[in-house]
């Protein structure tokens, strides 16, 4: 027999990212013009290799790897400047406690593992109706149309059978892992007229259930079976009379039933929670009512979703001009993993009395089977709660990285190449301010420094393409504030130039609240060499989770493997997770390796 443990003799992991706590609610108020204009001087120093790729200069080879030259205007390169932006408006919200500008709602989702209970799904009498169904195999009998239902499904099977393949093995001896076998499969729906009742969110469901459809017709990667085997598959919902096969699970919460839709038994389900639901005041402004904005709309400016007053920028940009530039050439990159907010146990908080939980509920306990034996993977008992976001993303800086921390010699269709900036280059780049008041100025000013106008100092921003591969750590430095005025009386232009000496006397005092926890998170975030010393003590490296299944494949060293394992290493087994993430500022943010290991050979 097998298990998951974790491997003290290999290297612990620091996960690529961490969150900077939300803080307290955000205040907002009536936009205001101050009396300052002018701009501001920026140089911009590399700190390690950085990739801003040119997407119109793209090139595809045959196996459709995609080549990005560095971004360039007139043959030069150029970093443009809503790129700088967006780097400084999401620095400048944390830290004056903003909104989430960036913000589509994201669609939340997880796959279970958890078996669905069948059902039928029935619009009539003008309202939706979920029956519980039994399932029974399909043998080529007859069925009755108006209570049963016969489906078709794709199975994974784990090994495809084949006996003159059982014993090989290749030239160390190991024994060479059988293919993964995939096939059709039918079942019958039978109805048990038994209505699953006092479910307050069917008609939501079914939309949700419309959006999970929707997931897996969107995926490309090479094991997406359901966009192989589409037009072959029963699914879908409509308000026809018929009989819908689906599987469900259903949450009690204060006497009330909540449903949750999927097209497969172990499959992935849309929750009722977005993004938004989660954020509290923390909402984009975009999406508020109300002509009040937060500290960062008011300064970076937004663009109303609600029909009211949309809200201009008080700064623009430049594209950052190369002062001293050096390629790296063409380098291939390690493939990036999609973010996945799936992985509750990273992106939230963990909720009080829990085994697992998802964006809606949490799982307190297993209880037993009809035949009093404990199924954890079959009875979680569920209960509806209140879910925290860990906060806002942040990259994590690599106070040590290496080459080979990036690079790859393996081109596929999901990773990329791209033309790298080395470090030490420089770019210089303007932002021209325009009726700010002195407050603002000094929020942007330190924001642009993170306190520190020294261009070896240790608070840096990250920028750029690769970021998860310790690529784009940039410190920025401020060379120049030029203030202008205009005197209405003698129609005159005046130009005043503030010195390096009254800069830094602005950035000694931080305007921004350095009380609360998400302060201390951001400054532990942003610092270069923040993570130097546990990576030497713990021999650790930033990357993505480490785990291996030991089959072999080429998936076995797969991140997933991690969080997959992570959910049944902990109590109860199925479904109770053992690790979450560390918090930004924690003494060990490290996590183990997981390897799975024969109990008789685990010694």
């Amino acid at each position: 027999m097998d298990k998951w443990i974790e491997v003290p003799s290999e290297p612990r992991f620091i996960n690529p990212y961490s969150f900077v706590s939300l803080g307290s609610d955000v205040q907002r108020d009536m936009p205001t013009d101050g009396e300052l204009t002018g701009k501001i001087r920026v140089s911009l120093i590399v700190k390690t290799p950085l990739s801003i790729p040119d997407t119109e200069g793209v090139t595809t080879d045959k196996i459709e790897h995609k080549t990005y030259p560095f971004f360039r205007v007139a043959d030069k390169p150029v970093i443009p400047g809503s790129q700088l932006r967006g780097m400084l408006r999401s620095a400048y919200e944390t830290l004056s406690n903003s909104c989430f500008s960036v913000n589509n709602n994201n669609i939340l989702s997880a796959r279970h593992t958890n078996p669905g209970n069948p059902g039928l799904i029935q619009y009539k009498d003008g309202a939706w109706h979920l029956f519980e169904a039994k399932i029974y195999k399909d043998r080529g009998q007859a069925i009755n149309p108006a209570s049963d239902v016969r489906r078709t499904w794709y199975s994974f099977e784990k090994y495809k059978i084949d006996r003159n393949r059982k014993h090989k093995k290749d030239g160390n001896g190991n024994k060479i892992p059988l293919k993964p076998h995939e096939r059709i499969k039918t079942n019958i729906f039978c109805n048990t007229n038994t209505e699953v009742e006092d479910i307050v969110n069917l008609t939501h469901a079914i939309e949700n259930y419309l959006e999970t459809v929707a997931i897996f017709d969107k995926q490309q990667t090479n094991d997406n079976f359901f966009h192989k085997w589409k037009d072959r598959l029963t699914y879908g919902i409509k308000k026809d009379g018929q009989l819908h096969p689906v599987f469900y699970e259903i949450v009690e919460y204060n006497g009330e039933n909540y449903v949750y839709l999927s097209p497969s038994q172990i499959g992935r389900y849309v929750f009722d929670n977005k993004l938004n639901d989660l954020l509290g005041t923390h909402i984009s402004c975009s999406k508020q009512q109300g002509d009040c904005l937060c500290k960062a709309c008011s300064l970076f400016g937004m663009i109303s979703e609600t029909g009211n007053n949309s809200f201009a920028s008080k700064l623009r940009f430049s594209d950052a001009q190369l002062k001293s530039f050096e390629s790296m050439g063409n380098v291939t990159l390690k493939e990036l993993a999609v973010p996945k907010p799936t992985a509750v146990e990273f992106y939230t908080q963990k909720p009080d009395d829990s085994l697992y939980w998802t964006y809606d509920y949490k799982i307190t306990s297993y209880g037993e089977d009809k035949n009093g034996k404990m199924k954890a993977q079959n009875v979680p008992q569920k209960e509806k709660c209140v879910i925290v976001i860990k906060g806002r993303k942040y990259y994590l800086h690599n106070p040590h990285l290496k080459s080979s921390d990036y690079i790859t010699t393996k081109k596929t269709k999901r990773n990329s190449t791209v033309e790298l900036c080395k470090p030490e280059s420089r770019f210089t780049f303007d932002i021209f301010f325009e009726k700010i008041t002195e407050t603002q100025l000094h929020e942007l000013l330190w924001t642009i420094t993170i306190g520190e106008n020294d261009e070896n100092g240790v608070q840096m921003h990250k920028l750029g393409h690769g970021k998860p591969l310790g690529l784009g750590s940039v410190k920025l430095v401020v060379d120049e504030i030029v203030m202008r005025s205009f005197n209405s009386d003698t129609l005159e232009y005046q130009i005043e130039n503030t010195s390096q000496e009254q800069i830094n006397d602005i950035l000694a005092t931080v305007p921004f609240d350095t009380t609360g926890k998400p302060y201390e998170e951001f400054m532990q975030l942003t610092r270069f060499d923040g993570l130097s010393a546990i990576m030497e003590k713990r021999k650790s490296d930033i990357c993505y989770p480490i785990a291996d299944d030991g089959k072999g494949s080429k998936n076995s060293k797969a991140s997933h493997q991690w969080f997959i394992r992570n959910r049944s290493m902990g109590e109860n087994g199925i479904w109770s997770v053992k690790y979450v993430l560390p918090e930004a500022t924690s003494k060990d943010p490290t996590l183990p390796a997981l390897l799975k290991t024969d109990n008789d050979k685990q010694n």
